[in-house]
């Protein structure tokens, strides 16, 4: 029996079901509902009132049609009991019967009206589906994939037993290969080809049958290093005494003497100590005590050179390793000094009690003394020099220079002042 017999016996099974299980669900319902109805009813009222309103009027109406006649004799020929139960038998119960089939018919009809016949044949369906489904047998491949809802389809992996799964893929796994590269065993996993990974731990011994290398650095840190550091170290010792090491010293430096050293090869770590004609950036302490000429020359710290020049601390001292200024230059007890004196203000002079003296050509032009006088021979303003003398001047010179008297008295001029042509006149007589 394929698929299709087997769909087209389970609707025929279960439509058959289906309709008697609601025609019975209904029938049940009938006969409930007119059990109640029954029980509803008082029979023996509806009796009382029938012979009431028509068994007492009849009777009524019989006596009064036969009272004309002989009273006596009629009411001893007729049969009262006889007559009400002929008239009970044969118009009363029948119009009882008929009423009472007659509401019990509107009520049925009521309540089968109020009845989710719909709802019913729902919940019965549901029922009877369920029931059969969880009991039908389905052929062995009879179902199609396509048939089956994969969104919430789900297979433990416990049922899944043996086979080849080819193409899979989950989260953390893609298999590419097109042939089997991997073997788990409980004593060991087996790798056919290399083994690839961002990262190795490996937790006990471990064999390496072939070449082993590594394209890194070993850290000289790790116990691998450090004991294989050892190991060499202890059997280097153990074979070698300490006059194979002064033998060896002898033999190099033998070897040195007579055939010298290519300091061009000479290294400093992986550095050459000369290339070509620099020395290497690691050397920062000599002991050279001579040098040629040098181009350029740059210094960290202080400099002492030719026990006359300091340099250090952002000042220069010249004779002297502790400059008071930015510039402190001493020859013999007289100083110099040169710098800040405050905010926007420099300062050029003596620090001691000392003159100062500015002059050209080897000669005193400007002496500035102790007390704070200063001393000029001659002085220019614009164009005109001014001087001093004890007399008139009779040299020619410029028009407009002055020469002030140096002995001045009453009746005497301050000064004189050139007119050219070696005219002079004077000015500024002294009055007393």
């Amino acid at each position: 029996m394929n698929l299709n017999e087997t769909s087209q016996q389970f609707l025929k099974d279960f439509t058959e079901k289906f309709v008697n299980d609601i025609i019975t669900s209904v029938q049940n319902d009938a006969v409930t509902l007119i059990k109640e109805q029954l029980s509803r009813f008082n029979i023996s009222g509806l009796l009382e009132e029938q012979i009431n309103s028509v068994v007492i009027p009849f009777v009524n109406k019989e006596l009064e049609q036969r009272l004309e006649e002989d009273v006596s004799q009629r009411l001893a020929s007729v049969d009262v009991v006889t007559l009400i139960n002929q008239h009970l038998i044969n118009v009363i119960i029948p119009r009882t019967e008929s009423l009472a089939r007659e509401k019990i018919s509107a009520e049925v009809l009521n309540k089968l009206n109020s009845i989710n016949t719909a709802e019913i044949a729902n919940q019965q369906a549901k029922t009877l589906i369920k029931n059969s489904i969880s009991t039908l047998h389905f052929p062995d491949q009879s179902i199609p994939g396509r048939a089956i809802k994969t969104d919430s389809f789900t297979i433990s992996g416990d049922n899944i037993t043996g086979g080849v799964i080819k193409k899979f893929e989950s989260t953390g796994i893609q298999d590419s290969a097109r042939k089997c590269q991997v073997t788990i065993l409980d004593q060991a996993t087996v790798f056919e080809n290399r083994l690839v990974a961002r990262g190795l731990e490996i937790v006990g011994d471990t064999l390496f049958k072939g070449n082993l290398n590594i394209d890194g650095e070993i850290s000289k840190d790790s116990t691998f290093v450090k004991k294989l550091t050892n190991t060499i170290t202890d059997n280097f010792n153990q074979n070698y005494q300490e006059n194979t090491f002064q033998s060896l010293s002898d033999k190099i430096i033998g070897y040195i003497s007579q055939e010298g050293i290519d300091i061009s090869l000479v290294k400093i770590g992986e550095n050459l100590l000369i290339n070509d004609d620099t020395l290497d950036s690691s050397i920062t302490n000599s002991n050279l005590q001579t040098v040629g000429a040098l181009k350029e020359l740059q210094v960290i710290g202080e400099t002492l050179l030719d026990q006359t020049l300091f340099v250090g601390g952002s000042r220069i001292g010249i004779n002297t390793l502790n400059p008071e200024k930015a510039v402190d230059i001493w020859d013999q007890e007289v100083q110099i000094v040169a710098g800040k004196r405050q905010q926007d203000v420099a300062f050029f002079g003596t620090g001691r009690n000392q003159s100062l003296v500015i002059g050209t050509n080897n000669r005193d032009q400007l002496v500035i003394n102790t007390d704070g006088s200063i001393s000029i021979k001659t002085i220019n303003i614009g164009k005109t020099t001014h001087s001093s003398g004890s007399r008139i001047p009779t040299d020619n010179r410029p028009i407009g220079c002055i020469v002030w008297n140096e002995s001045p008295n009453i009746g005497t001029p301050v000064g004189w002042v050139s007119l050219g042509g070696a005219r002079w006149a004077q000015f500024g007589i002294i009055t007393g």
